[in-house]
C-alpha cells in the first residue's frame, strides 16, 4: 500500500512533462487494450478484463517469490497511473467527476485484490529470500504463505470478476457521460 500511495504522490507532484514521459508508454498501451475490449460482445468483454486482471494477480503473486521485484513494479505503476489522473484533475484537464466515476465504481473491488495480491507478493518474497518466517526454512516459509495465498485466491477471483462486470457496465457510461461522450 504504502508503494502505491508514494508512487501516486510522486507523479502527483511531478511536473506534467515528466509525469507524461513516464506514464505515456502505459497510457497508451492501455488505451489500445480498452479498444479491443471494446470492439468483444459485451460479456465477453467482462470476462476479458477479468481474465486480464486476474492474470496480472497471479503474476504479482507468482513473481514475487523472486525478491518481490513484481510486487513493486506492478504496484509502483498503478500508483503512478492514479497519481498522473489526480494531477490532470488538478491541473483541470479532467474533471474531479471524471475522476470518481472512472475509477470508484469498480475501484472498490480491484483495489482490495489488488493491494491483497501485492502484499502476498511481498510478503512471499521477503520470507523466500530474505528472512524465512519464524520458526521456518524458506522451503517451509514458502509453504506455508502459499497455502495462504491459496485461501485468499476465491477473494480475490470473486472481487475481480465483480469488478469486471461493474467497470463494464457501470464505470464505463458514467465516465463516458462525464466526459461527455454518451449523452
Amino acid at each position: 500500500m504504502a508503494l502505491f500511495l508514494a508512487s501516486g504522490a510522486a507523479m502527483f507532484i511531478m511536473p506534467p512533462a515528466v509525469s507524461g514521459g513516464i506514464i505515456g508508454g502505459s497510457m497508451e498501451a492501455m488505451e489500445r487494450l480498452a479498444e479491443g475490449i471494446m470492439s468483444l460482445p459485451p460479456l465477453g468483454a467482462a470476462l476479458f478484463v477479468f481474465l486480464n486482471n486476474f492474470v496480472v494477480m497471479l503474476q504479482m503473486v507468482v513473481l514475487g517469490a523472486v525478491a518481490g521485484i513484481s510486487p513493486m513494479i506492478t504496484l509502483g505503476i498503478n500508483g503512478a497511473l492514479v497519481g498522473t489522473m489526480a494531477a490532470m484533475t488538478a491541473r483541470g484537464d479532467l474533471t474531479i467527476l471524471f475522476l470518481v466515476v472512472g475509477t470508484l465504481p469498480h475501484g472498490i473491488f480491484e483495489l482490495p485484490a489488488f493491494l491483497i495480491c501485492g502484499g502476498m507478493g511481498l510478503k512471499l518474497g521477503y520470507h523466500c529470500t530474505l528472512s524465512p518466517l519464524p520458526g521456518y526454512s524458506r522451503f517451509g516459509s514458502f509453504r506455508l504463505i502459499w497455502r495462504e495465498i491459496f485461501v485468499l485466491l476465491p477473494l480475490v477471483a470473486a472481487l475481480l470478476l465483480v469488478a469486471a462486470f461493474v467497470e463494464l457496465f457501470v464505470t464505463l457510461p458514467l465516465a463516458g457521460r462525464a466526459a461527455g461522450i454518451n449523452p
